[in-house]
């Protein structure tokens, strides 16, 4: 047969192995920097799908040349109404 030629493994191994442990590092970086930018789109996430849930507003008194569309005008401004219902005082 030929020359054998005898190769050490240490030689050739080390920068495999210091390369792998370079490379597996920079994956742990980088799923660390993930996972706190996940948490943070979570936490964002659930502040803004806050249930919105629907209420009434009493108003006791109103006056004279209120009626309904000026009612609604002034209460759009700060969310959409729904349905408004004026009683008529018994005096």
């Amino acid at each position: 047969m030929g020359k054998k030629r005898k190769i050490s493994s240490s030689e050739n191994d080390e920068p495999e192995v210091e390369e792998e442990n370079q490379e597996q590092e920079q994956e742990q970086a980088i799923t660390s920097i993930d996972q706190s930018e996940s948490n943070d789109e979570v936490v964002h996430v659930s502040e803004t799908k806050k249930k919105k849930t629907p209420g009434v507003i009493y108003l006791s008194r109103i006056p004279n040349k209120m009626n309904v569309t000026i009612i609604r005008s002034y209460f759009d401004q700060y969310g959409q109404t729904g349905r408004i219902y004026l009683q008529l005082s018994s005096k």
